[in-house]
């Protein structure tokens, strides 16, 4: 077996997805293009969405790092959605090849640690419990997930600056809000007897 084979294989797949739609790429081509055996392929790879998990696992781990360096949940949608910008042929080749479904959980899984961690933040010094933290961050997560998906459906035609601003309106005292509540209900909660 060839030293860097699976790497090969990886460049080669991301390549044709930047030109060709996921449903046409097939296993014979990228083993001609790649200079490896069939035996190879699937020695590294069940299938092609296989691969494609591979593919989108990487770049996925690759967000969250990149992600962790944001301050803000509007640098993570103006970071994502610049991301999906400059991968847009690749993106819809993906796009329209997968489930709605699976689409959705990609998106969720790239979110979910960053947006607990800027919550946990908002909720320094506060009197929150790790279940407050998480389902404030769950909740605005799934407007994130709604954001991305009607930016993904029209084409990422919109004013994604614009956008982001009139949903700071909504979301950004409101986060700290709902922390705060939930401090005054577990002090409330203290002092009840049970």
């Amino acid at each position: 077996m060839r030293h860097g084979a699976k790497e090969e294989i990886v460049e080669v797949f991301c390549k044709e997805l930047k030109t060709t739609p996921m449903d046409k790429i097939t296993v014979t081509e990228i083993i001609e293009k790649s200079g490896v055996s069939r035996n190879t392929f699937y020695y590294h790879f069940e299938d092609i969405y296989d691969l494609l998990r591979l593919v989108i696992n990487r770049e996925q781990q690759r967000l969250t790092e990149n992600s962790y360096q944001l301050q803000s949940w509007q640098d993570v949608l103006r970071y994502l959605t610049n991301y999906f910008r400059t991968h847009k042929k690749e993106i819809y080749h993906i796009f329209n090849a997968l489930p709605r479904e699976r689409i959705e959980q990609y998106i969720f899984t790239s979110t979910k640690d960053v947006l607990y961690q800027i919550v946990r933040l908002d909720a320094k010094g506060l009197d929150v419990s790790e279940e407050d933290i998480r389902n404030i961050a769950d909740f605005y997560q799934y407007a994130i997930i709604g954001f991305l998906l009607r930016f993904l459906w029209g084409n990422m035609e919109m004013d994604t600056d614009t956008q982001i601003d009139k949903l700071s309106l909504v979301f950004d005292d409101n986060i700290h809000h709902v922390l705060g509540k939930c401090a005054e209900r577990n002090k409330y909660n203290k002092y009840i007897p049970e």
